[in-house]
């Protein structure tokens, strides 16, 4: 059985730490020397709180306040989303499996992986099918409201894909029963857990990101929509070659099922607005909600249902609430896939400089409760203690003084850059592909 969920608010309020939490420690690089555009910063901040790292940010929404839509969504209703999968991409698996047998039904779905574009003729008559009936905008899609979404993403590529590091993800994998299935599948094809293989997960998961919020991208026929329909033929595999003796469906729900999937799409989405705001980046409401409907049409490719996934950002928020509250809990595949993800950016920057940075980084976007749940804990020393406060002032002073303090915005730049330069310096050896951006992204993002 799983450990029973550790219920947590899902905020950035930073409480007192427990020295002797039973989550695991990470161990710390030997601290750099602080720049000089930090020190006053942190200074103030020492000195103006206690040594207790505090954040002001919330952005939590209280259950009253939600619309019926979100409302409706009991938990008993979303105790059957986690047996509902996807029905029509898990027949065109099955139909696969049992045409062409475990072991060539498996190099199939390893063909589908490794390919970057659409799938080919030397793929099954069903995936192809499968492709052009379910590849079409639904009705109710407006494209030029999709472009304005995906404009969002465009003006705040480096640091929406910062807050997917370091907040989007972790905060799936403190999803506990949805984490055992990314657990699991890094050892479908060995024996021993590969790191390795989390990491170029993770990598693809960043390209995906790209690929459908990359402007133009869900227009018919984009790259957005094959990256997409792909995801989706790739979690019915995984429903497929999963072992059964593997897999505690009483106690997990169906792998990848339809709230773990409505969880994933309000990370990259709703969650990310929530970043934008602890960053001081906000885009505004009329684009947060460009940028939410853009995610809603990623939704609908993705096979997800139409009532898990929100019309506005404020829903958004609220059922990922929801979600969070039901399945928050710590666990060995939550600490393991995110001790992964730092070691993962930690390769992506280079020098020593940054060394502290990720785990730093989490427990700020994350709030140190859910990053003490997923092992990133309290380790005695100043600069770990008061950091989020610090790095909360920083923000501040950047959306306040904006020009007339170039040098904080200088440092936050200068990690979105790091970060982004690793991504497209990565090499995929499943792919035999770099980590790919569009010229004019990579250039307007560079340039900023």
């Amino acid at each position: 059985m799983g450990a029973p969920p550790v219920r947590i608010r899902r905020s950035c309020e930073q409480t007192r730490e427990v020295p002797n939490s039973k989550t695991a420690n990470i161990n710390f690089p030997q601290i750099p020397r602080i720049p000089i555009a930090l020190k006053l910063p942190i200074f103030i901040v020492w000195r103006r709180f206690s040594p207790v790292a505090i954040s002001k940010f919330e952005l939590m929404i209280p259950f009253s306040n939600l619309s019926p839509a979100i409302m409706n969504l009991s938990s008993a209703y979303l105790d059957t989303m986690r047996l509902e999968a996807d029905p029509p991409a898990d027949a065109v698996i099955a139909r696969i499996a049992e045409a062409y047998g475990p072991h060539e039904s498996r190099k199939i779905f390893d063909q589908l992986i490794s390919d970057i574009g659409i799938p080919g003729s030397h793929l099954p008559a069903e995936v192809i099918d499968f492709f052009e009936s379910h590849s079409l905008l639904p009705d109710w899609a407006d494209p030029a409201r999709i472009m304005k979404g995906q404009e969002v993403f465009a003006n705040h590529g480096p640091m929406l894909m910062t807050l997917l590091y370091f907040k989007a993800l972790p905060t799936t994998y403190c999803c506990h029963r949805g984490a055992n299935v990314l657990f699991l599948t890094g050892r479908m094809t060995r024996s021993e857990l590969d790191k390795r293989r989390f990491s170029r997960r993770i990598a693809e998961t960043a390209q995906f990101v790209v690929d459908v919020m990359t402007p133009g991208n869900l227009l018919p026929g984009g790259k957005g929509i094959v990256s997409a329909m792909k995801v989706r033929l790739i979690h019915a595999s995984v429903r497929n070659f999963i072992p059964a003796a593997s897999w505690n469906t009483a106690e997990w729900g169906k792998p990848v099922n339809q709230e773990d999937l409505a969880g994933t799409l309000m990370s990259f989405s709703a969650l990310m607005l929530e970043g934008l705001e602890q960053s001081k980046k906000s885009p505004g409401p009329e684009n947060s909600e460009n940028y939410m409907y853009a995610w809603r049409v990623v939704g609908h490719f993705l096979g997800i249902r139409p009532e898990l996934s929100p019309k506005t950002a404020e829903e958004g928020q609220g059922l990922m609430s929801i979600i969070f509250s039901r399945q928050a809990g710590e666990s060995e595949a939550g600490k393991v896939l995110t001790q992964s993800l730092l070691n993962f950016v930690e390769e992506l920057i280079p020098g020593k400089l940054f060394d502290q940075a990720p785990a730093l980084l989490l427990r700020y976007f994350c709030g140190l409760q859910i990053a003490n749940v997923l092992g990133v804990s309290y380790k005695p020393g100043c600069m770990t203690r008061i950091f989020p406060s610090a790095l909360g002032s920083i923000f501040g002073i950047v959306g306040e003084l904006d020009r007339k303090k170039p040098e904080f915005d200088e440092i936050i730049r200068k990690v979105n850059l790091a970060l982004l330069n690793g991504m497209v310096d990565f090499f995929n050896p499943d792919k035999k592909t770099a980590f790919q951006v569009s010229p004019e992204l990579l250039k307007k993002w560079r340039s900023r």
